[in-house]
């Protein structure tokens, strides 16, 4: 069995808020890739919206999902400030 990992990563170019996360997650993102079995799904820029995001969740039941991004104590927030993903959502 393969381990899934989903990750989002909504920002863009020059998003000074986003731009420390890049360099962090690029390596992350490489670690994975070396991973023979563990299979990786980006949803990058546009593609970091709710709809991409529920349809993966639901097809693929990632094991880890990391989210990179804009969003706040209540709420993660994808490509131009799409709500992805309430936090109370997530926490149990």
């Amino acid at each position: 069995m393969s381990r899934i990992i989903l990750v989002s990563n909504a920002s863009t170019p020059n998003d000074a808020p986003t731009e420390y996360l890049d360099s962090w997650f690029g390596k992350i993102v490489e670690l994975v890739k070396r991973q023979k079995d563990t299979k990786l799904f980006e949803l990058k820029k546009e593609r970091a919206n709710r709809k991409e995001l529920t349809e993966l969740i639901e097809k693929e039941n990632p094991q880890l999902v990391i989210f990179n991004g804009h969003g706040n104590d209540e709420l993660i927030t994808g490509f131009n400030k799409e709500i992805l993903e309430p936090i109370s959502n997530l926490i149990p």
